[in-house]
């Protein structure tokens, strides 16, 4: 689980890099391909430091998934999610991917949007409902409708507790 204090545990250079590391991760590079990344963006650090980032990186994603696919009727389990690194304004925050369909031209894409709430028994289809509606209700924008989504991620705010 990636705690402030699990973090905290890492040598300083994997902290710095910390946010390259999990971009790294998710987007599937290799522990190397993510050292040169962060050598080439003027942190110094060795390839075994990063690996151990991306070992925990990859154990938090494990945990997380597990998680969030409990039930898509299921409350999900805060206690599951990591931690945000950074200050968030609700408690629980997530990032659901909607597939969109483009009524013009019939093309299909992704978008990405992120639902923030204090509730603590939304289900993943709860909070695919409210970001598909989030999305067809955009004043504006017409033109794409959303079709289906998936919860892909959450955290929870340093400052959640479970009182």
């Amino acid at each position: 689980m990636a705690t402030p204090f699990a973090i905290s545990l890492m040598p300083a250079s994997v902290r710095q890099a910390w946010p390259f590391i999990e971009a790294g991760v998710s987007r599937g590079l290799s522990s190397a391909q993510i050292t040169r990344t962060i050598q080439a963006g003027g942190i110094k650090t060795s390839a075994s430091s990063v690996l151990q980032g991306v070992r925990l990186q990859k154990r938090l994603i494990q945990k997380q998934t597990a998680a969030l696919k409990a039930g898509i009727n299921k409350p999900i389990n805060p206690s599951n999610l990591p931690i945000a690194i950074t200050n968030i304004k609700r408690n629980l925050s997530f990032e659901i991917q909607l597939n969109m369909l483009t009524t013009g031209t019939g093309k299909l894409k992704k978008r990405f949007i992120t639902v923030s709430t204090d509730n603590l028994r939304f289900t993943p289809e709860q909070l695919i409902d409210e970001a598909m509606d989030m999305m067809n209700n955009r004043e504006g924008c017409t033109g794409e409708v959303a079709l289906s989504g998936t919860v892909i991620g959450g955290k929870r705010s340093p400052s959640f507790s479970f009182k």
